[in-house]
């Protein structure tokens, strides 16, 4: 399988990091730097919403009382950001 070469700016205590963990695992920058993006992909897929965050969090539509057109009906944003008093 082919790779590619990219270049990104750390700062050192990033770089510091970096070493350390490569030193301690006796693996090289790259791998460690690849299983972080790998990582960091499978945790947050691409083309999910912040619905899709929520609905896996378990936060949507826990309120049973709710309307449920709360969230699309614009009946109920009525005053919505404004301060009262």
């Amino acid at each position: 399988m082919p790779t590619y070469r990219i270049t990104i700016r750390i700062d050192p205590t990033v770089r510091r990091e970096l070493e350390e963990r490569a030193s301690a695992k006796k693996k090289g920058q790259s791998e460690i730097v690849r299983e972080a993006l790998k990582e960091y992909f499978t945790a947050h897929p691409a083309g999910q919403t912040r619905y899709d965050v929520a609905a896996r969090a378990g936060v949507v539509g826990i309120v049973k009382t709710a309307p449920s057109d709360m969230s699309t009906n614009r009946k109920y944003f009525k005053g919505f950001g404004r301060r009262s008093g």
